[in-house]
């Protein structure tokens, strides 16, 4: 059923901040006028009204434009005044209210008139009625028998006529029997122009970076009315008013507490301690609002891998570097899920954007690598990403690495972490709820840290350390209800949205490689381009290899799929396929370790078959693949100057010619037994025996140089 409540031209309805007041309605609802712009109307249907007045956006004031409302706003400044009044003071207006009608009574019984020598011969009569009125409210109260109940006095006649004329002209509204006896007393300035300057001295006296107390300020302020006295008396000139010590101490209490901290703490600390708490901004969609920071983990660990500590006699692992990691964190504000975990050995703009990268991908690979039992698959192209100023994210890479995704990037003012309050939010949970389960933790500070001795205690290595942090935020922080949801999980909050439809989509390979790929100069060839020993080909290759005249290319590459890249051909970027397809899915990292696997049994640039790197490909186990995938995660992921550096070490030629079926598989790859310990497998390298015969291996001595001539052959 939909109500129509009645609703008059002397009704004000401000609606969003906007002063309203009815035109007409109609079986449609209602038609508004704004009061400052009466040729703009608003249409508001009657349930759309019914839910508005019951929300915080809509204020109704009845009758507003009766002239009995503008009469009581000239006595008491504005409507309300009983609402605004404290209790002693209610409870006194309703005592007038009660004598009022007592009056009335009379007053429609011909008992009274307008006239004090009419009222007193019925005073009794009108106070027996005014007491039996207010009486009444004690009725419900819990009170035993014979408990004395506190009547007021009854008015003089005078005071009651008062009572009823401000009762009229209020326009028979109690907010005009309310005393203001708040506005009683001097309301004039005591001190001339020169004394309130000097007295304003003391919020300049205060307000330093010096931080008196209060005491201290006041006492100096009184000792400069005392010398501008002094220095007057001495010219002949009347004296200032000495303010009272009490006088000062209020003027100071009266001053901005802001301002005041912004002149002794500074404004960082200042916005810090006056923080405005809310319930946070109105985030509503997946990836609407994206934030992101780095915090150095309150952790001392080795930086190394777990697998080399294997490797590594007892009395090297003691000389092993030591210290803290950084930790670059991306965090949905929607859904309160984590996008991207990377762990880093400083500040840099690239661990910033690979971790960006990781928010466009799926990560179910990379926590299962880590033993997790939950999925990791949030991912989707953000709106916009909320930053802090430090370098990483202000860099030109970072910027330009936003800019290419099509992604707002923002960096809220310096000194405000509560604008980007999710983001730290989930710092502090890590450090009160995974930190103190960790050895080595530094704590927060030298206090609280005592005398516990981290750098010795240390013995997490880098991939153990992100493997704890991704285990608890995927298989725990992910599945744990949350207050910023409603006691909602953040896994729950993302699969809810996305059974709705309302997860962005990420983008496409083009566009990830546009923005994220390893860029690289190649050559055409016959076979298209060769890029880490594999050929890439397409229409366009093969168009330009023949008719272009201009044989370099660009290319761009995704180290975590081999099996295509993109090439700048013509003005225009097209897709090239490697001619094999098991580099279809294939990352960089195992490619390297087929290579690894294929240089034991082969000299650099020869040639292989198609079918040993399928074989050497199968043979890379699952723990291989999980430790590939972690150690990406930590700062020993595969750098440029790497991939610069495995080019030059080793050219492959990749045969694809029929093979025997019955060949065995040794006559193919045939790996030699190698011992499980990769620093075995090197030669050692010892000086030349000394000889007396030879004087250049005498201890100390170098053995010298042919030189060139001019008379060589």
């Amino acid at each position: 059923m939909t109500e129509r409540f009645h609703i008059t031209g002397n009704d004000q309805v401000t609606l969003f901040q906007r002063a309203l007041r009815l035109k007409r309605y109609d079986d449609a609802g209602y038609v508004f006028e704004e009061l400052d712009k009466p040729d703009l109307t608003h249409r508001i249907g009657f349930a759309e009204f019914t839910h508005l007045l019951a929300g915080p956006d809509m204020v109704l004031q009845r009758d507003f434009f009766s002239p009995g409302n503008l009469l009581r706003e000239v006595k008491h400044g504005e409507a309300g005044a009983l609402t605004r009044a404290q209790d002693d003071e209610q409870m006194t207006a309703l005592w007038r209210k009660a004598c009022v009608d007592a009056f009335y009574t009379l007053y429609l019984q011909q008992k009274v008139k307008r006239k004090d020598v009419w009222i007193t011969p019925v005073e009794a009569e009108l106070r027996f009625l005014a007491e039996d009125n207010f009486g009444r409210v004690y009725q419900e109260a819990k009170s035993r028998a014979g408990q004395r109940i506190e009547i007021p006095k009854f008015p003089k006649p005078r005071t009651l006529l008062t009572w009823v004329r401000n009762y009229e002209n209020a326009g028979y509204h109690i907010d005009g029997l309310v005393s203001r006896y708040y506005a009683c007393g001097n309301r004039h300035r005591r001190f001339n122009t020169e004394e309130l300057a000097l007295i304003s001295r003391v919020v300049d006296l205060y307000a330093s970076t010096q931080k008196p107390n209060k005491a201290k300020a006041v006492r100096r302020t009184i000792s400069l009315f005392h010398d501008e006295n002094a220095c007057r008396k001495a010219e002949g000139h009347p004296e200032l008013i000495v303010p009272s010590q009490r006088t000062v101490r209020r003027f100071l209490d009266r001053v901005s507490p802001y301002y005041l901290d912004v002149k002794r703490l500074g404004i960082d600390a200042a916005n810090r301690k006056h923080i405005f708490r809310t319930s946070g901004l109105d985030v509503r969609m997946p990836l609407e609002r994206v934030e992101v920071d780095e915090n150095k983990l309150d952790v001392i660990s080795l930086f190394a891998t777990s697998g080399l500590l294997d490797l590594l006699p007892a009395d090297r692992l003691e000389t092993l570097e030591k210290g803290r990691r950084y930790l670059y964190l991306f965090k949905d504000c929607a859904t309160k899920c984590v996008l991207s975990l990377r762990l880093a050995a400083s500040q840099n703009a690239e661990d910033a954007i690979r971790g960006l990268k990781d928010v466009l991908r799926d990560k179910t690979a990379v926590a299962q690598a880590f033993g997790c039992t939950a999925p990791w698959h949030m991912r989707g192209r953000p709106f916009q990403i909320v930053a802090d100023h430090g370098v990483a994210f202000t860099s030109a890479k970072f910027k330009l690495a936003c800019e290419r995704i099509g992604v707002g990037l923002e960096h809220p003012p310096v000194g405000q972490p509560a604008l980007r309050g999710n983001v730290e939010s989930i710092f502090l949970t890590l450090g009160h709820e995974l930190m103190p389960h960790l050895i080595g933790r530094t704590f927060s500070n030298t206090k609280e840290r005592g005398d516990y001795p981290a750098e010795y205690l240390a013995s997490l290595t880098d991939d153990e350390l992100i493997m704890t942090i991704v285990s608890y935020i995927v298989d725990i922080y992910h599945r744990t209800p949350h207050s910023g949801l409603g006691g909602e999980t953040p896994l729950d909050a993302w699969e809810r949205h996305n059974q709705a439809n309302n997860i962005p989509t990420p983008p496409d390979g083009h566009e990830l490689r546009a923005a994220f790929g390893r860029p690289f100069e190649r050559t055409l060839n016959k076979s298209g381009i060769t890029l880490f020993g594999i050929d890439y080909s397409c229409d366009e290759l093969r168009d330009a290899y023949l008719h272009s005249p201009t044989r370099k290319v660009t290319v761009r590459a995704d180290l975590d799929d081999l099996g295509w890249v993109s090439v700048s051909v013509g003005g225009q970027t097209v897709p090239a396929r490697a001619n094999e397809q098991i580099f279809s899915g294939m990352n960089y990292a195992e490619w390297q370790e087929i290579r690894r696997n294929i240089r034991q049994t082969h000299r650099a640039n020869a040639e292989v078959h198609i079918e040993q790197i399928r074989r050497a490909y199968d043979r890379i186990d699952g723990e291989v693949r999980k430790a590939m995938l972690r150690n990406d995660c930590t700062p020993f992921y595969i750098k440029d100057e790497d991939v610069l550096r495995n080019e030059r070490s080793m050219r492959l030629t990749i045969r694809k010619d029929e093979v025997d079926p019955d060949a065995p598989l040794e006559n193919l790859i045939s790996p030699p037994a190698l011992p499980t310990n990769p620093l075995a497998r090197g030669k050692r390298i010892s000086t030349k025996p000394y000889t007396p015969d030879d004087p250049g291996t005498a201890p100390g001595t170098l053995s010298p140089k042919k030189r060139w001539g001019f008379n060589d052959d």
